[in-house]
């Protein structure tokens, strides 16, 4: 229990160990932090939600969902109509009010034990299951990562899944969503980099019928349609500077406007958000509000590139290959261990994303039993030939570095010329001369 107000410590204490319970008591979260850190117990905890209207916000997001402990706050119905109590509460497993009944806080307290018992059997696990596929690992830090997965996914704090283009941050936050008690809901995912700035805001909030040209009928927005469930924000870094605040306005009220409506639709909606680009450095160049990424990263997980996954790469490569064998036709086994090698040796410009698009083209096209290096479409840089000219060697580099950064790109020739350096013409150029793509 955390409370510095000690009329109301010992009410709370007296009903809770008249029942057989055992309670410690802390007089603010800062001085509770260290000692519950290390706490091993299937423990709830209890907040008086008067006494955490002084501490910051993002103090409290991460010492409320940093810790494996289910949480009850203490309200007073005077403090309704505080700007931070709702959402305050809504980090909360439960609300209850003094004075409470003996009986209703046993239930309270036995309900909130099962789920605490629960969430720590599911901190133990190293192993995230999504769209039917059960993703391990063999490195600590990933299977930190998938045990952060579990342990954020009840919780209603906004996430932030940060990494390079193809690291898996769909699927980290589709996972997110599939182990929560949103499941049932809806996963809707908006690439906030795939549309104009004349059409995102639309997208995201809707709009009502003669909003502007073309707007034929009422459309229920992208943040609407995900109420009840999850709303993944990809590539965040790329919204427009103004409609962060619209953004913004929307996760401090849990509230939106469709264009061309007064009319507010409140949304209970879960935030997950990702992005490869360095958010601090967009902040100093002001195309992205501080005060957002605020909001948004209470939990933030790191994405590692493949080529720092080297300890996983045969294991997730037979992942990829058994989910893949099993939905198109395939001839093969399995990998040949010089394929295996090959892999392990590749740098991966595209990463988990680029893997999959290489097996799932072996898988099709291989015509023997087991799946060769060739197959991959990777230049073998294990074979001992004789070596190139300086010009062929140039031509071969230039050529593998266009084709790496298109798959990395999603064959995007814009993006694709944006990251090389060069102009859209010098690249499309370039692709032609090396016959990755055809000339008209």
């Amino acid at each position: 229990m955390i409370t510095d107000d000690m009329a109301q410590r010992a009410i709370l204490v007296d009903s809770i160990r008249s029942q057989g319970w055992s309670a410690e008591c802390y007089d603010s979260i800062y001085a509770a932090d260290n000692v519950m850190l290390f706490s091993s117990l299937d423990s709830i905890g209890i907040l008086c939600i008067q006494e955490l209207q002084s501490i910051p916000l993002k103090d409290l997001e991460n010492f409320i969902c940093s810790k494996s402990i289910i949480w009850l706050g203490v309200v007073l119905d005077v403090q309704a109509e505080w700007p931070s109590t709702a959402h305050i509460a809504r980090l909360l497993d439960g609300v209850f009010s003094l004075p409470i009944d003996s009986s209703l806080l046993g239930e309270l307290l036995a309900n909130a034990y099962r789920k605490a018992s629960i969430k720590k059997t599911i901190h133990n696990i190293d192993s995230i299951h999504v769209d039917g596929i059960t993703l391990k690992s063999c490195m600590p830090e990933f299977k930190r990562i998938f045990r952060l997965v579990h342990r954020v996914s009840n919780s209603k704090a906004p996430v932030m899944i940060l990494g390079e283009s193809g690291t898996g941050k769909e699927l980290i936050a589709r996972a997110i969503h599939d182990q929560s008690s949103r499941c049932m809901g809806p996963f809707i995912a908006v690439n906030c980099g795939g549309f104009s700035n004349d059409l995102i805001q639309s997208e995201l909030f809707g709009h009502e019928k003669g909003a502007f040209t073309g707007a034929t009928s009422q459309q229920v927005g992208h943040i609407e349609a995900a109420s009840g469930g999850t709303l993944f924000l990809d590539e965040i870094g790329d919204l427009n500077v103004n409609l962060q605040v619209n953004l913004l306005r929307f996760l401090e009220s849990n509230s939106i406007q469709r264009l061309s409506s007064s009319q507010e639709i409140a949304v209970d909606v879960r935030i997950v958000s990702a992005t490869h680009i360095d958010l601090d450095a967009a902040i100093e160049r002001g195309s992205f509000r501080l005060d957002l990424l605020h909001r948004l990263n209470t939990v933030v997980i790191h994405l590692p590139p493949l080529r720092h996954r080297k300890a996983d790469i045969e294991l997730l490569a037979n992942q990829v290959f058994e989910n893949l064998s099993s939905r198109y036709p395939c001839r093969a086994r399995g990998f040949h261990r010089d394929t295996i090698a090959l892999m392990k040796s590749y740098h991966w410009p595209g990463n988990v994303r680029e893997m999959l698009n290489r097996i799932k083209s072996a898988i099709v096209l291989s015509d023997s039993d087991l799946i060769m290096p060739d197959a991959l479409g990777i230049c073998n840089t294990l074979e001992n030939s004789t070596p190139p000219s300086l010009n062929e060697a140039r031509g071969a580099a230039e050529r593998q570095l266009i084709i790496n950064t298109l798959i990395k790109n999603d064959n995007n020739i814009a993006r694709s010329a944006k990251e090389m350096g060069v102009s859209r013409v010098t690249f499309y150029r370039l692709a032609k001369k090396h016959n990755i793509i055809k000339g008209e």
